[in-house]
């Protein structure tokens, strides 16, 4: 995409209209006098002050109104044209700004590096960190999170170790302490967390002292209860432990396995978990329910057409596929 090439060839004309006025001036004062005094003899007096005046303001106008084009030797854009964002990046002078599709700035160059894709109209930006080139993996180290919108919106200045955008808010890290915003940047909890996951649904997990709770997002609990371990949500639910003790819980607070001494358990994936009882493993789903009363020797779960889940392993020795719902 072209950024001020039209003020750019307008002003190469003008310019060189100036020079040559110029390079006529300097002609006529010496070797062409004669000429030079017969031509403006013919224009009348208040013609040539105009020009006087006219040519150098031009040059002085061009000058200021393409001071923000495109120069190969300080910008660079990275295009975006094709990712379907309504913002490109480019660097000026090693420092990340944003235009929008038409070639305008809606963020100075200001951080070391501005995401080219965004989530929810956020895009994280960074201070300080540098790329990584290692081998077949390229990508970017950040050392201080910020974020903006795409329209330019400064949201969060980059002061932050970490940053994780989810459920409308966004977590962030700040002195080893973790805390929430929403999406405008403004403080829903402030950090004071020792360890936490994203919110999911209304709902997030963090660690209060030695112990893990379940919060909404004005910090109330939303179960009495408190673990010693607390996963991450996947499909609404976590797994849970107490001592060597593992069930589920979700993200309303309720405990839909009870924490018992199962001898193992697994996230959800699919809509839903693992229980180890016995040699035995069993599937879950996010209400507390057991699908099949059968337990399985191995068993790994996909999806399946129609927003169902095909759960494929082995029970007894023998190779099963169910449908689940």
């Amino acid at each position: 995409m072209q950024y001020g090439t039209g003020a750019n060839e307008c002003c190469k004309t003008m310019k060189s209209v100036v020079l040559l006025s110029l390079l006529l001036a300097v002609l006529g004062a010496n070797a062409h006098r004669n000429l030079w005094t017969r031509l403006t003899k013919r224009m009348p007096s208040s013609l040539i002050k105009i020009l006087l005046f006219v040519l150098p303001v031009t040059l002085w106008a061009c000058n200021v109104k393409t001071s923000g084009a495109k120069h190969p030797a300080d910008i660079a854009m990275l295009d975006s044209s094709t990712s379907g964002e309504s913002y490109q990046v480019y660097y000026k002078r090693g420092k990340a700004g944003m235009l929008d599709q038409k070639g305008k700035v809606i963020l100075q160059a200001q951080f070391d590096y501005i995401e080219e894709n965004s989530y929810n109209h956020l895009v994280e930006v960074d201070s300080g960190g540098h790329k990584i080139n290692d081998g077949d993996f390229v990508g970017y180290q950040f050392k201080k999170y910020g974020l903006v919108d795409t329209h330019g919106k400064i949201i969060l200045r980059p002061q932050f170790d970490l940053l994780v955008l989810s459920d409308h808010t966004v977590m962030v890290k700040y002195n080893s302490l973790y805390g929430y915003t929403d999406d405008l940047g403004n403080w829903l909890i402030e950090p004071q967390y020792k360890d936490a996951k994203p919110f999911d649904r209304g709902a997030a997990i963090v660690k209060e002292g030695n112990k893990y709770a379940i919060i909404n997002k004005k910090g109330q609990h939303l179960i009495k209860q408190t673990f010693d371990e607390l996963l991450g949500f996947k499909n609404g639910v976590s797994m849970a432990q107490n001592d060597s003790s593992l069930g589920f819980v979700n993200y309303k607070g309720k405990i839909i396995v009870p924490i018992s001494s199962n001898q193992g358990a697994s996230e959800y994936n699919w809509n839903y978990g693992k229980l180890f009882r016995g040699n035995k493993i069993f599937l879950v789903d996010t209400l507390g329910r057991f699908p099949l009363k059968q337990g399985f020797d191995t068993v790994e779960t996909y999806e399946g057409p129609n927003n169902t889940t095909i759960a494929k392993g082995k029970i007894n020795g023998k190779h099963v596929e169910f449908r689940l719902p």
